[in-house]
């Protein structure tokens, strides 16, 4: 779990059965978002501020960490690389490091002709999967080929912003506003969801979406939707501001902004 800590991002850990965090990794000051955090290929991937740290689970005291060109805000893993997204003043970047040896192999401009359109706004969530790596921003979807490690296409406009990318059953799912759009791995859209309340952040499992709302407000929601039914079969909810989600096989994981709370669900 990403978290804050006086002036600080660290990666927190939590066991699973009781909550009780077990360990801390400090990453450095984050940046005005506080950070992001993935998994992929044995390791745990933070990023805040400037600063990226490579966390083995099997020996959480050994962190490999490097400076990133910009202040991260998503992140993702896959085809051998960690992907980050950064925000900057004069532009913003998808970078791509090897995860091997953290060296940046690519630094992908994202500028207003491809996903950046709209006075201040920038990259919101990035995904690796089918194929290509998807960066979500203002108004548009981007696709990267990772065999170039350069801009594919520019896909549909969503609308309102992208705030969440996930894979699941051979699809991408994009979560926006009150919807949830599925696309085909080449960003053609398949089929489109609504939701009884405007989403904030998706996780996926096997046969599950799950989504909180981005409510802003004392009690918020969790949303579990049916990858077979494509319905909202529950609603459950949560601390105040959820602002994150994860999910297991087993377990999910809603992180609370206010409060600095951890709400955790099993799965049906």
């Amino acid at each position: 779990m990403l978290a804050e800590r006086g002036d600080l991002a660290i990666v927190l850990k939590i066991a699973p059965r009781t909550g009780t965090a077990l360990g801390t990794v400090k990453i450095g000051p984050p940046g005005p978002d506080i950070g992001a955090m993935t998994m992929g290929g044995g390791r745990i991937w933070a990023a805040a501020g400037d600063q990226l740290v490579a966390v083995d689970p099997a020996r959480p005291a050994a962190v490999r960490r490097t400076r990133l060109p910009g202040l991260a805000n998503a992140i993702s893993y896959g085809f051998g690389s960690v992907w980050v997204t950064t925000i900057g003043q004069s532009r913003h970047l998808l970078i791509r490091l090897d995860s091997r040896t953290l060296t940046i192999r690519a630094r992908i401009r994202l500028t207003a002709r491809t996903v950046i359109t709209g006075e201040g706004s920038g990259p919101t969530a990035v995904v690796a999967g089918l194929g290509s790596v998807w960066v979500a921003g203002f108004a548009a979807l981007l696709r990267v080929d990772p065999a170039t490690s350069r801009v594919a296409s520019l896909l549909f406009p969503t609308s309102p912003s992208a705030t969440g990318l996930a894979v699941a059953r051979d699809r991408l799912w994009v979560l926006g506003g009150t919807t949830v759009a599925a696309l085909d791995r080449r960003g053609r859209r398949i089929e489109q969801l609504r939701l009884p309340v405007a989403g904030g952040n998706v996780a996926v499992t096997h046969r599950r979406l799950w989504i909180i709302d981005n409510c802003g407000c004392r009690r918020g929601t969790l949303l579990e939707v049916s990858l077979l039914t494509r319905r909202v079969i529950r609603r459950r909810p949560t601390g105040e501001t959820p602002i994150a989600v994860s999910a297991t096989s087993t377990t999910v994981w809603v992180a609370n902004f206010a409060g600095g709370t951890l709400s955790r669900f099993r799965t049906s």
